[in-house]
């Protein structure tokens, strides 16, 4: 079934151009119209893990390149997919890099935009649905909410470059903190944002797991036991810690229910 193509796939996605583009948080029916019409028009994509198969479908004929990363294990190394980039761009593909979430929020996408830009090649950006903001939503966690939270603020608890060690973390000021990335150190982290930015041991903190997907999940409670409930519900990657009073709201306002909602093409598919 053809999609509704918006512009001139020839002006906007010519040939030697890169186009990155978030493919969202999980959820297929959260993918953007123009991430679509991009990938329908690409000849190559190079994609993350964690793609759903169903949004690779959407590239139909193009070369599909594994190179996404994951904790501690790399199919390639960031080098490596710049000269990718390069190469495939300048050899006149139209090429879609694929990322998941949107691509600017602790996407490496500033990086990879820089090294086009030193080597002329021409690129667009199609921001995606960011899982900082999808996943807690789909938990009834609004990251926001009058008199209760009135700004919010997102972290990556992890970076590649040293996977094993938490690292000099600034957790920032703010009624809710949004970490991604936190199961590696979830005990140490959750020590850590107890004493700062005017939290505490009891404060409500979240776990979402698999967030916006069939195997969405989430977890309860407060800083101090947090990390105890993560182990206890055996929460896995990818997640996030959601940190703030707007906690509270995830029993009340909780709307998604992946079993029952599978078989909703609005909700999950």
């Amino acid at each position: 079934m053809m999609g509704i193509v918006w512009y001139d796939a020839d002006v906007v996605f010519p040939p030697s151009t890169v186009i990155f583009v978030g493919a969202g948080p999980g959820d297929p029916g959260l993918m953007t119209l123009a991430g679509v019409d991009a990938l329908r028009a690409a000849s190559v994509v190079f994609y993350d893990y964690l793609i759903p198969p169903s949004i690779l479908e959407f590239a139909g004929a193009a070369e599909l390149v594994l190179v996404g990363k994951s904790r501690g294990h790399h199919s390639k190394r960031q080098d490596d997919i710049n000269a990718l980039l390069v190469s495939y761009a300048k050899d006149g593909h139209r090429v879609v890099r694929l990322k998941g979430g949107d691509p600017s929020v602790f996407g490496r996408l500033g990086e990879e935009m820089d090294y086009l830009k030193n080597n002329n090649v021409l690129y667009r950006v199609i921001p995606g649905v960011s899982s900082a903001t999808a996943a807690p939503i789909y938990s009834g966690i609004p990251l926001t909410f009058r008199e209760v939270a009135r700004s919010v603020a997102f972290v990556t608890a992890a970076t590649f470059s040293n996977v094993d060690e938490l690292g000099d973390l600034h957790i920032p000021t703010a009624d809710t903190v949004v970490f991604l990335m936190p199961l590696a150190h979830l005990e140490a982290l959750t020590l850590l944002v107890a004493g700062t930015g005017g939290f505490s041991d009891d404060t409500p903190a979240a776990v979402v797991s698999s967030g916006t997907t069939r195997a969405h999940r989430h977890v309860v409670g407060t800083l101090r036991s947090i990390a105890a409930l993560a182990r206890e519900h055996r929460m896995e990657s990818p997640s996030l810690l959601v940190v703030g009073e707007v906690c509270r709201f995830a029993e009340h306002l909780q709307w998604f229910e992946p079993e029952s909602n599978a078989q909703d093409p609005f909700i999950c598919r």
